[in-house]
C-alpha cells in the first residue's frame, strides 16, 4: 500500500486538468520590500493579493519572521547592517528597535524558539572574524547569551529535534563593514552546514560542500530532519557543479560531504552559480530554490533527489509554502507574486498577482493561521 507521502508526490506529477479543484482559502504573507521611491518597507499581503499593510522600516531588511503568539513580525537588516525591528502584526505598527554593537553586524536572518520566549540572531563578530549564535530575550531584544556558529558567516537557521537542536549555514565568506559586502578571504573559504546543540551550544555534527568555494547560506528542513541547502559558486570554474544539495543527520558514513541532488548540466547552468531562498513541502518532499540571477525557480524532488522541473522568472526572489492551499508562493523583485500549486508544477500552472508600487526583496514567510 501506498503511503501518505508516495501519494502526494504522485500528485505532484499528475495533469491539473484530472485533478477536480475547490475553491482555496490562501494564506497571507509577509516581506521586506522597497517602493517606488526605493524607500524600505515591510510588506503583509493577503492571501488574494490585496496590500494589509505597508509600514517604514528603519533600513533595508532582509527576512522576516513572526512570533509563535502570532502577533509579532521581527525584521533583520541585510549585511552589513545592525539593525532588528519588531512591529504588530495586525497593523504594522512599529514596536521596538534594537543595533547591535559597533563590532558586530547582522547576516539578516533570525528565527524564535518554539516557545516565542527567545530570539535567535546570526552575526559576525567583527573582533575575531567569527560566526554568533546570539540570544535575545524576544520581548524586549535584549542579549541573554551567544554561542559560536561554529563557522565564519552564518546566514540562515532552522530548527530540527523539536527545538533541541539549531541547524546553521555558515557561508564561510569573511567581510568587513569596512568593505561593504565584498568578500575577503576567497582563497581560504570554509563553508559549512553544522548541527548544535542548543543548551550548551556544543557542535553535534557538520557537513561540507563538495567545493571550497561553493558559499552555504539558505536551507530547509524535511519532516526527517534531512536539509536542503542551495549554494553559491564564488569560483565561476564550478558552473555545471550542483548546486542543490542536502544533509541526511541520521546518516553513519564518515564522509561529511553534503549529498547533491541530480539535475542535468543545462538546468544546473542556467542558474548561473546562485541560489537564494529554499522551501520544502515537507510533506511530499516537494522543493523550491530560486536563483535571481538566473531567472529561474527550479523544482525538486527530494525523495528521488532529483530535478524536477525549471521556469524562468525574472528578478525571481523569495519562496514560501502555503500549507492551507498546498501552493509554493514565490517573490520578484518586480513586484509580481506566483503561486504554483503541488498538482500542477510539471504543468507550469500559477496563479499571478502584480503588487503594485512594490517589489520584493531576497525572501518571504508565508503566514499560516
Amino acid at each position: 500500500m501506498m503511503d501518505r507521502r508516495a501519494v502526494l508526490i504522485g500528485l505532484a506529477l499528475t495533469p491539473a486538468a484530472c485533478i477536480r479543484r475547490k475553491p482555496l482559502l490562501r494564506s497571507d504573507l509577509i516581506s521586506a520590500a522597497a517602493d517606488d521611491a526605493e524607500r524600505p518597507v515591510l510588506l503583509r499581503v493577503s492571501g488574494d493579493g490585496e496590500i494589509v499593510f505597508s509600514t517604514s522600516l528603519s533600513d533595508r531588511g532582509h527576512d522576516a519572521v513572526r512570533s509563535p503568539n502570532k502577533s509579532v513580525v521581527t525584521v533583520f537588516g541585510r549585511r552589513p547592517r545592525r539593525v532588528i525591528d519588531q512591529y504588530r502584526y495586525r497593523d504594522g505598527k512599529h514596536l521596538r528597535s534594537t543595533e547591535t554593537p559597533s563590532n558586530r553586524h547582522l547576516y539578516g536572518h533570525g528565527l524564535y524558539s518554539r516557545d516565542g520566549r527567545w530570539l535567535f540572531t546570526s552575526e559576525n563578530d567583527l573582533d575575531y572574524g567569527q560566526g554568533v549564535i546570539v540570544v535575545r530575550d524576544a520581548r524586549t531584544l535584549t542579549v541573554e547569551h551567544e554561542f559560536s556558529s561554529h563557522g565564519i558567516g552564518p546566514h540562515e537557521m532552522r530548527w530540527a529535534d523539536n527545538g533541541q537542536t539549531l541547524i546553521v549555514a555558515n557561508g564561510g565568506i569573511a567581510t568587513h563593514p569596512d568593505y561593504g559586502r565584498e568578500p575577503l578571504n576567497i582563497d581560504t573559504m570554509e563553508p559549512s552546514l553544522v548541527k548544535i546543540d542548543v543548551k550548551t551550544g556544543a557542535l553535534m555534527d557538520r557537513r561540507v560542500p563538495a567545493m571550497p568555494q561553493s558559499s552555504v547560506r539558505h536551507i530547509d528542513v524535511l519532516n526527517n530532519g534531512e536539509t536542503l541547502v542551495g549554494l553559491q559558486h564564488q569560483d565561476k570554474s564550478y558552473g555545471s557543479s550542483p548546486l542543490v544539495v542536502s544533509a541526511d543527520w541520521r546518516s553513519t558514513t564518515d564522509d561529511d560531504r553534503l549529498a547533491p541532488l541530480s539535475a542535468n548540466v543545462a538546468d544546473v547552468q542556467a542558474l548561473n552559480n546562485y541560489t537564494a531562498s529554499v522551501c520544502c513541502d515537507p510533506e511530499t518532499g516537494v522543493a523550491v530554490v530560486t536563483s535571481p540571477r538566473g531567472h529561474r525557480v527550479s523544482f525538486w524532488d527530494t525523495s528521488s533527489r532529483r530535478h524536477l522541473r525549471s521556469y524562468r522568472l525574472s528578478d525571481v526572489a523569495g519562496v514560501g509554502f502555503d500549507r492551507r492551499a498546498r501552493e509554493f508562493v514565490i517573490s520578484s523583485g518586480r513586484g509580481m507574486l506566483y503561486r504554483f500549486a503541488i498538482p500542477g508544477i510539471e504543468n507550469g500552472e500559477m496563479r499571478k498577482t502584480r503588487i503594485e508600487s512594490f517589489r520584493f526583496d531576497n525572501h518571504l514567510t508565508v503566514i499560516d493561521t
